[in-house]
């Protein structure tokens, strides 16, 4: 059994204060095009990595009854913070086991792009799959090559009174292979520094296409950043999945 990706335990606060909320408000207006009109209204949606809750009160306003899943004790602390009401479950996305009532299970902001396996995402599959209902959806985002290659231009730095954030990557095209250095501060009565290493993989979308047909996803859609049109750089240069059960 897989240990449970608890990596984000120490990045939860950073990630809650500067970059949920944003992506996720405008993703919406993909799951608009893909996904909402296939939904009835009430319908029960799996919201699988679902983070700091920022996506799932998304959900939640759009009148869907959201369940979250994550393996961050401390984001799912925020979760309930900032989409109160629903409920969560602590789990990595690996090793969770639901039973098939949900319409919908949505995974946002590149979550999976951390399985560091093609075998590892087949398991998240698997499990999507059986908490599905027959005919219900999955969509989730991949980052594609492009987002990674300029990602070790430079560090990335927030500097605020009560914080300061310095992150560096890079990408190994052999391995396809995503690292993020972050070196980060937060005053609490006093400065703390935290560092901490987060990997990604990218992954071939045939491969990604392959792994869900296994797992008895009936149909498989592909959807370019550029096919939905979306642009600006935390947004772009990644491939939305829309897939069956």
């Amino acid at each position: 059994m897989p240990e449970r990706y608890s990596d984000y335990d120490d990045f939860a606060w950073f990630y809650n204060r500067h970059w949920g909320h944003d992506f996720h408000r405008r993703v919406l207006g993909v799951l608009d095009r893909l996904l909402f009109p296939r939904l009835a209204a009430g319908s029960r949606v799996l919201d699988l990595c679902c983070g700091d809750g920022h996506f799932t009160q998304a959900l939640v306003e759009r009148g869907f009854r959201v369940t979250g899943i994550d393996a961050s004790e401390r984001m799912l602390g925020h979760a309930r913070e900032n989409a109160p009401g629903c409920k969560y479950i602590l789990a990595d996305a690996r090793e969770f086991h639901l039973a098939p009532e949900f319409s919908a299970a949505v995974s946002v902001f590149d979550s999976l792009n951390h399985m560091m396996s093609i075998e590892d995402l087949g398991r998240v599959f698997r499990n999507v799959r059986a908490a599905l209902r027959e005919g219900g959806w999955f969509v989730f985002d991949l980052n594609q090559e492009a987002a990674y290659t300029d990602f070790s231009a430079g560090p990335f730095t927030i500097v605020e009174d009560d914080n300061v954030c310095i992150s560096t990557g890079s990408y190994d095209r052999a391995s396809r292979l995503v690292r993020c250095d972050l070196v980060m501060f937060r005053f609490q009565g006093g400065w703390r520094r935290t560092d901490l290493t987060l990997f990604q993989r990218c992954y071939d979308e045939r491969e990604v296409a392959a792994a869900l047909t296994a797992e008895d996803f009936t149909r498989v859609d592909l959807y370019s950043s550029e096919d939905l049109g979306l642009t600006t750089d935390d947004v772009s240069a990644r491939v939305f999945f829309l897939a069956q059960a």
